[in-house]
């Protein structure tokens, strides 16, 4: 009988054993408490209601599965699901009832605020000193507010590379030394630094007490809040309000949590894995897989109290964040990547996905200018990550790609569906049956002109299939060759209204001949030039027509045809001769956009062409009687 006590009594303990859960409630872009807000604990007819302390914050004792709700004035409400086995810290990032949009401070790199861990009290002073590559500097910091700006660096700072790494070593009286290392921020970015003190003081534990009365515009708040997966699983409206982010983490084992919407999550944590400083398009490409990496752990929770992990074990993040990444994921909010079959897409990207230098933990079958491997992800023609060592298993996205394409030009749809359709994951609402644009019966009303020259054009543009397409362009270039490409020239762009299936519309548009190189071109009609519209096939949307700028007929002179250029293409050196006692004058050098690169005297036989980056260029030749030859030459 005894025995039988003694396990009553150990069953009891631990079936009715409760653990101490401090839950905290903070202003994302402040980093400050949230002194009145609210806390809902519980579901159904077991609910309690608890403000927070000064700090922001409650304890309380709690066990087993519950549902926490937190809501304050000028906030959006918010909630989460716990199973309560252990002690735990909470926190819960509140976003501002209106749209919070930070503005750039000009000449600031850096804002931050440095805290006491424990008290959220501004700490008065202190130093720090920013490690970067072999550099190093101090500056004081008072009022627990620290700048760095481009008057208190020193000049080689703006000289350091974008993706350096920078540490910063936070020194203040009665303080434990902080030290954290992150990307060098270039652009204006805004951090919170958490000290903790050398001492801490032990405090008597203050259980939050529970509330009776409850403003009736705090009740309010709480029935507005939604669920946290929607029930409305239409296109686009996929997305889980929230996500639980643990913190303090060993890769995938973490002793905290953040709770905040899957927006903040991504305004705050996309400075984290693409580089602020990089073009607007590949920072919102970027906010596509990272918002719907997050998407994707909500659904598959790593854990039953934390959905993601904040460590490159799972996806980067933390509390800083960049004007330039906030206005990104302002700019695609609700936006994700999905599956074929239209469910949250496991969206991988990593930093450089160039097939250039397979090994053993990621191999690849690609070659040198694709992406992906060629087995568990396809192969992506990606010329701009030619000759780029792989860093990362290069699936999905490539995040320096991203930058790259940007700076050429591209949008982030395009970019988004460049590295994800060929893997059957696309942007939400786009996986449906699709329009097709055939580009037919393309014409200019003359075969030649000379810069300046207004020259008129038409094509028709046909959609074959039965599905409708929306508002599209169409655009023409100028190009040495037949295949569009970032060095084309722009000529004109027009928008097409839709074109309904199985019908075509007849497109007129004019344009003036630029200036350059005197030679043979193509002016391209493509529609759809930015690839926002997503196609059944993609590569039918272009046709081509021959065009000659200038100096037309230059090639049937007598000097041309006694005018030698060898090799074609050419390594390093270009050999000129002139035959049956034609002198040459002058040679000179332009690139396809027509700006001249280089002159060389006419004396001069052999061409040192060392210092030309690889690509087509227009040698434009004349002799000492005025006449005038014209050679392509592709250096390799």
């Amino acid at each position: 009988m005894k025995n039988l006590s003694l396990l009553f009594i150990i069953i009891a303990s631990t079936v009715f054993a409760q653990y101490d859960v401090q839950i905290t409630v903070e202003d994302p872009y402040t980093f400050l408490p949230v002194k009145n807000s609210y806390i809902r604990v519980g579901s159904g007819d077991e609910v309690k209601y608890y403000k927070s302390f000064s700090d922001g914050s409650v304890l309380l004792s709690l066990e087993g599965d519950i549902q926490i709700e937190v809501a304050a004035e000028k906030y959006r409400p918010i909630k989460s699901f716990f199973h309560i086995d252990s002690t735990m810290q909470i926190t819960f990032l509140l976003e501002p009832e209106k749209e919070f949009m930070p503005a750039s401070k000009p000449g600031v790199f850096l804002e931050s605020y440095i805290f006491d861990e424990s008290t959220h009290h501004a700490i008065k002073k202190g130093k720090i000193t920013v490690f970067a590559n072999e550099y190093s500097f101090s500056l004081p910091f008072q009022d627990g507010k620290f700048t760095l700006n481009r008057k208190n660096t020193p000049q080689w700072w703006s000289r350091l590379p974008e993706e350096t790494e920078v540490t910063y070593y936070i020194e203040a009286d009665g303080y434990k030394t902080y030290i954290e290392t992150d990307l060098i921020p270039q652009v204006y970015t805004v951090k919170a630094f958490r000290l903790k003190p050398k001492q801490s003081h032990a405090k008597r534990k203050t259980y939050a007490r529970e509330l009776k009365q409850i403003p009736p515009k705090i009740l309010n708040f709480f029935r507005q809040i939604n669920p946290q997966r929607p029930s409305d699983q239409t296109a686009c409206d996929r997305l889980p309000s929230t996500i639980r982010v643990g913190t303090n983490c060993t890769c995938n084992d973490c002793s905290s949590v953040q709770v905040m919407t899957l927006q903040t999550y991504v305004k705050k944590g996309l400075n984290d894995e693409w580089i602020a400083s990089w073009h607007i398009e590949s920072l919102k490409a970027g906010s596509l897989p990272y918002r719907t990496y997050g998407a994707y752990y909500v659904n598959h929770p790593i854990d039953s109290n934390y959905d993601i992990s904040n460590t490159t074990c799972k996806q980067v993040w933390d509390s800083d964040y960049s004007t330039r990444c906030d206005t990104a994921a302002v700019a695609t909010a609700g936006q994700y990547l999905e599956t074929a079959g239209g469910a949250i897409a496991f969206s991988e990207y990593s930093a450089e996905n160039n097939c250039l230098n397979p090994s053993s933990s990621y191999p690849c079958n690609c070659g040198d200018g694709y992406s992906g491997n060629g087995d568990n992800w396809p192969c992506i023609e990606d010329q701009v990550c030619a000759g780029h060592n792989r860093y990362g298993h290069g699936r999905g996205m490539c995040q320096w790609g991203s930058s790259r394409w940007a700076n050429n030009g591209q949008v982030y749809t395009w970019i988004a569906n460049h590295y994800y359709n060929p893997g059957n994951i696309y942007r939400c609402g786009t996986n449906h049956p699709h329009p097709d644009f055939h580009v037919t019966d393309a014409s200019l009303n003359q075969a030649s002109g000379n810069p300046g020259d207004h020259i008129s054009a038409t094509c028709k543009v046909e959609n074959p299939t039965s599905y409708r397409s929306d508002k599209n362009k169409i655009a023409l270039y100028l190009s040495s060759d037949n295949q569009l490409d970032a060095s084309d020239n722009l000529l004109v762009s027009a928008t097409l209204w839709p074109i309904d299936g199985n019908d075509l519309v007849t497109k007129n548009l004019s344009f003036q001949v630029p200036q350059v190189s005197d030679g043979n071109y193509y002016i391209l009609f493509v529609a759809d030039p930015d690839n926002t519209m997503y196609e059944q096939d993609e590569t039918n949307n272009l046709a081509a027509v021959s065009f000659a700028i200038g100096g037309v007929g230059i090639e049937e002179n007598e000097f041309s045809r006694n005018l030698m250029v060898y090799p074609n293409p050419a390594e390093d050196m270009l050999y000129v001769e002139a035959a049956n006692g034609y002198e040459i004058k002058s040679i000179e050098i332009h690139d396809i956009t027509g700006r001249r690169i280089s002159r060389f005297p006419g004396r001069q036989r052999a061409l040192n062409l060392e210092n030309l980056k690889p690509g087509l260029y227009i040698f434009n030749f004349s002799d000492i009687n005025g006449l005038k030859a014209v050679r392509k030459i592709l250096k390799h």
